[in-house]
């Protein structure tokens, strides 16, 4: 050992150390861990070295332990995420099939009964998605995988759209919804639209569902800006069943509702003020809450958010045309015989794709492929000018399929591939694109979705 150290050439005061296996007078198993240190005399010259031992056993144990239980609820976590996003697959493609085809009957000649049942059925539909998005979200929170997409966005248009979405069940519970934007708010802010859109949603859906009579608002207001950036407060009021004061701190936890008769009442999962606040947090504010029960709520919360000096924002133009008149504008522009292949293991969403496609194109021609090999060899066979792919299949996946047909266009014209995907998390759709997939419509689709994607591929 005076060597070893001589060797290192330890300065006063270092030591060395190494763990030790050892068997104790028992026979047992030990973990050692030795010290050794140099001693010097008065003129700094090494005469010795200096040993103390440790018996490490059970500290060793307590980290193997504390390693084998973080490998454990990562395993169980990626088991947690693999299951949710196999359940939102699953429940998603059937809900595909239900909605989409419900979507399409109400566009035919039914009588009042007849459109008011599938009223029900598209609605019980679309509050399933809801529910479904919502553990999906909490996971992404939980997990810390939730990001935000940054961009230029018109903030009284978002408003606006928030509010239409809820207007039928406004109308139909007979209240009134007032929007307040200050004109001092910038029309343009850099935000994250969709979050953004979501937080407002939510808390919108949530001041209907609790309001009976009244009135709901929503408002904007400019607290200060200061070069390109500016503090705006948002807030949603309602005249609603309040919220008692002991359960407002309570109210933004998972899955927690004010008592478990709001749940047997109104639905719902409990989640929904819990993901706004957790998306509020991740773009650095909170919600804030002012609520008296029996006479209303407020739910607000202050964003600082970067602008674009007037100068340099772009006008946007909004296209005010309906309906009928502009699908038969806009499907015009897409002339001639396309041959669009459909991959598709799901009979159901094939026809549900197929009768979308064939009403708005009728002179499209529509081929199937069951999997990812059958759609490699028609993509071969048919030389098709747009396909459409299931993203989970048996035999082979449609990120497979890309990849091959991606390898066997080289030197030829690009196909674009459009995924159909139940799977909703931004890894895989961000995935979809890197295998060569061109875009990705996201289950349950609806006739808009796949009419605008072959507008955008195969118009002129």
């Amino acid at each position: 050992m005076e060597d070893e150290l001589k060797a290192q050439r330890l300065p006063a005061g270092d030591f060395i150390q190494k763990e030790e296996p050892l068997r104790n007078h028992k026979g047992q198993k030990r973990v050692i861990l030795t010290k050794k240190y140099p001693i010097y005399d008065k003129r700094k010259k090494l005469i010795g070295t200096g040993t103390i031992s440790v018996d490490i056993t059970q500290r060793k144990q307590i980290e193997r332990e504390l390693i084998d239980a973080k490998k454990k609820a990562e395993k169980a976590n990626m088991a947690k995420n693999e299951f949710l996003a196999n359940m939102s697959h699953e429940i998603r493609t059937p809900m595909n099939g239900v909605i989409g085809f419900s979507e399409l009957l109400k566009r035919t000649e039914l009588q009042a009964i007849q459109k008011k049942y599938l009223d029900n059925i598209i609605s019980s539909g679309k509050n399933l998605l809801a529910i479904i998005n919502d553990i999906l979200d909490f996971s992404k929170i939980e997990a810390g995988e939730m990001k935000m997409n940054l961009e230029k966005t018109d903030i009284r248009n978002m408003i606006e759209q928030c509010v239409k979405i809820i207007e039928p069940t406004v109308l139909q519970k007979d209240l009134q919804i007032r929007e307040e934007i200050d004109e001092r708010v910038p029309e343009f802010v850099i935000t994250d639209p969709l979050r953004f859109n979501q937080v407002i949603s939510n808390l919108l859906s949530n001041a209907v569902k609790f309001t009976h009579e009244g009135e709901i608002g929503v408002k904007a207001r400019l607290i200060e800006r200061k070069g390109t950036t500016a503090r705006i407060e948002f807030a949603v009021t309602d005249t609603g069943i309040g919220i008692s004061e002991k359960k407002q701190h309570d109210i933004l936890n998972s899955f927690t509702q004010e008592d478990s008769t709001i749940t047997r009442k109104y639905g719902g999962t409990g989640l929904g003020l819990t993901i706004s606040n957790s998306i509020l947090k991740i773009m650095g504010s909170e919600l804030n809450l002012d609520s008296e029960k029996g006479k209303g709520s407020t739910f607000s919360f202050v964003l600082s958010m970067a602008t674009k000096p007037q100068k340099e924002e772009t006008p946007m133009v909004h296209d005010k045309e309906k309906g009928t008149e502009r699908m038969e504008r806009e499907t015009e522009q897409v002339v001639g015989t396309h041959k669009i292949l459909i991959v598709e293991d799901d009979q159901v969403n094939f026809m549900l794709a197929k009768t979308i496609i064939k009403r708005e194109f009728p002179k499209t021609e529509v081929f199937e492929a069951k999997d990812g090999q059958a759609g490699v060899e028609k993509y071969h066979s048919l030389a098709p000018d747009l396909i459409f792919m299931d993203v989970r299949m048996p035999q082979m996946d449609g990120m497979e399929a890309t990849k091959l047909i991606r390898e066997a266009e080289k030197g030829t014209a690009h196909v674009p591939i459009i995924a159909l995907t139940a799977d909703v998390r931004e890894e895989r759709l961000e995935r979809c694109l890197e295998v060569g997939m061109d875009s990705y419509i996201t289950k349950p689709v609806k006739p808009e979705d796949i009419a605008d994607k072959i507008r955008e591929y195969l118009g002129e």
